[in-house]
């Protein structure tokens, strides 16, 4: 991914940034999806649940700008 981002934006940083966030947020509704389906949670725990995957502090060097 990252030498696909690179071929595209080049060295600039702020793409790095956009792409890392894209990609935590695709990953937030894949992990809310899991938790409606496998886990079987009601819809609201289910949406307390991504949202407390997408702010959870241990993600932020997934996200951070450097």
């Amino acid at each position: 991914m990252c030498g696909l981002n690179y071929l595209t934006f080049g060295l600039r940083s702020v793409w790095f940034h956009a792409t890392n966030v894209a990609l935590h947020a695709a990953a937030t509704v894949l992990f809310t999806r899991v938790c409606l389906t496998i886990a079987g949670l009601r819809q609201n725990f289910a949406i307390l649940a991504g949202v407390l995957f997408a702010v959870h502090p241990i993600h932020t060097e997934a996200s951070a700008v450097k």
